[in-house]
């Protein structure tokens, strides 16, 4: 006997409003086929160049 894999429905969401409308869709059909609801989220963080410095360098000290 085979056991059925759950369904899953999987959507991206970014804050934007066609992302929140997509979620709205996913969570009632997730409710009409009692699916498994994933949500997905992803941020690009900036180039480090775009960062002020934050290495220092750390003085070293002679051995015992």
């Amino acid at each position: 006997m085979k056991i059925a894999e759950p369904f899953v429905i999987v959507i991206g969401y970014d804050g934007s409003k066609q992302s929140h409308e997509a979620l709205a869709w996913a969570i009632e059909e997730s409710r009409y086929r009692n699916a498994e609801l994933r949500v997905l989220t992803v941020w690009n963080n900036a180039p480090m160049a775009w960062y002020p410095p934050t290495l220092v360098a750390i003085p070293t000290f002679p051995g015992p």
